[in-house]
């Protein structure tokens, strides 16, 4: 992951000569990277690949971290009991590589919802719970109950239609493929009283956005 604890960087943690063939997955990092900024970002490094997009690598799959970025500082604090909670990263994205996607993503929700404010506070803070999702301590997440993402569609369709639309032509156009997540689905999504009926304490975000 590429997080960094007291300004260092923190290293890949796994042995990178001990991932197969089968479960490596490359970095989300610049097109041009170089050894030194793929381990700062803690991704592995092979330099025997002829591709350069080959050479920086990871882990296939995800791990939960405290979050240290700062795109969803401000949106994190509207679901204060899960301000401190660890989060979900892509193993291919890190900390840095979800940074981007987050901040582009924002900037098409303020171009195409700039004039609909309570659209656009919405989606710019379901886009950050839904991107790097909180984490129970067995490090499986927190998903969206599904009345918020319905009424999401319902409250703002034609603003988050529109958003949609440039977030999949920014997904396709940037080979993005997040492993957790991908164009929201409200027919994925389980109701509250789907993890009323489960044993134990899980249960499904609600964000409080919109009225019960």
């Amino acid at each position: 992951m590429a997080l960094k604890k007291g300004g260092a960087p923190q290293r890949p943690g796994w042995n990178c000569s001990a991932i197969a063939t089968n479960e490596t997955v490359g970095c989300m990092v610049p097109k041009y990277v170089n050894s030194t900024t793929c381990m700062y970002l803690g991704c592995c490094w092979n330099d025997t690949q002829a591709d350069a997009t080959d050479k920086c690598y990871t882990k296939r799959g995800g791990a939960c971290f405290e979050y240290e970025g700062t795109v969803c500082n401000d949106s994190f604090t509207t679901l204060p009991e899960y301000r401190d909670t660890k989060r979900f990263f892509d193993n291919s994205f890190g900390l840095s590589g979800t940074e981007r996607f987050l901040a582009k993503v924002i900037g098409i929700i303020n171009d195409l919802a700039g004039d609909n404010e309570k659209c656009r506070y919405i989606m710019v803070n379901m886009l950050c719970h839904y991107t790097v999702p909180p984490c129970y301590s067995d490090g499986t997440i927190l998903d969206f109950c599904k009345e918020d993402c319905e009424e999401i569609f319902n409250e703002c369709s034609v603003t988050i239609n529109q958003v949609i639309g440039g977030v999949k032509l920014y997904v396709h156009n940037e080979h993005i493929d997040f492993i957790h997540r991908g164009i929201p689905n409200c027919s994925i999504h389980h109701p509250r009283s789907y993890y009323e009926r489960l044993p134990g304490n899980k249960t499904c975000i609600n964000s409080g956005f919109f009225s019960e």
